[in-house]
């Protein structure tokens, strides 16, 4: 895609010159190099880099979806987990899923947390591996948690079988289902969202107009929560309501300082707003 610059005929400083073409070429690329969304496969990383010891961050924004960890600590990391992953930093999330396993090997909830950022990271067969021991744990799980786990199964062999329409129908059904029993938790909500999709392996980016609903529902449900807002944006630019776009996406980026994706999808709502300058600054 080129990208092209409007700039007034005025004379403008010489360093600036210099720099626009850098900041247009950066802003073309930009998509493909600050952010791993679900469409893009990566060479497989690592496991040694995904289990290394991660600390609890700032400015990342804040997810919460109370589970059955047996301590703060492992509750905490988990979180960032289910955090990163909402803002598709896959590397971090799995880090922070794998420290909160280290605190409490039971937590299915974490495994099924592995399961969606190991096939983002082209491990499918680890992947395949954490569903499969979160699932094995069924029984002794909350509700809660159970749902979570069956509903990310059925997800992954809705993933494994795209073109069964079927499975996707039975994800979808085990999410109604949940939010049945938990209507005020966001986190189903989002998945429900995420659900409208044509592709079981939506994780947001290609959100569609029906899943705005359940994005706005999620916000009520947890006014402010940044997930929200950048699943909205992309369901904004998906559709062409670049206001919304715009608006969604600033609100991210402002809860979300420290993660680069936040500010690359509000600077390029601002270019596409007629804002360059302001995308450039």
């Amino acid at each position: 895609m080129r990208f092209m610059f409007f700039v007034p005929s005025c004379r403008l400083p010489r360093t600036l010159k210099i720099l626009l073409p850098c900041v247009a070429g950066c802003l073309a690329i930009a998509p493909q190099t600050l952010a791993q969304h679900a469409s893009h496969r990566l060479a497989p990383i690592p496991l040694e880099m995904l289990e290394r010891p991660v600390a609890l961050r700032d400015g990342i924004g804040r997810a919460h979806d109370a589970t059955a960890a047996s301590s703060r600590e492992a509750q905490a990391l988990y979180d960032q987990g289910l955090t990163y992953l909402h803002s598709f930093v896959w590397i971090e999330a799995a880090r922070s899923f794998n420290a909160a396993l280290a605190l409490d090997p039971q937590l299915a909830m974490a495994r099924a947390g592995l399961s969606t950022v190991y096939v983002e990271l082209n491990r499918p067969s680890e992947a395949r591996k954490a569903i499969d021991t979160a699932r094995a744990a069924a029984a002794s799980l909350t509700d809660h948690d159970r749902r979570h786990v069956e509903a990310r199964a059925l997800q992954m062999a809705a993933e494994e079988a795209p073109a069964d329409a079927a499975k996707l129908d039975a994800y979808r059904r085990a999410l109604d289902s949940a939010l049945g029993a938990f209507p005020k938790d966001a986190e189903f909500v989002l998945l429900r969202g995420m659900a409208e999709s044509p592709d079981p392996a939506e994780r947001g980016q290609g959100s569609t107009a029906a899943s705005a609903r359940y994005y706005e529902r999620a916000l009520v449900i947890t006014p402010g929560y940044f997930a929200a807002h950048h699943f909205l944006a992309h369901a904004g630019e998906n559709t062409g309501q670049q206001q919304q776009a715009l608006a969604h996406s600033a609100a991210y980026a402002k809860q979300v300082p420290d993660v680069p994706h936040a500010r690359h999808m509000h600077g390029h709502n601002l270019r596409r707003s007629g804002r360059a300058f302001e995308a450039i600054a």
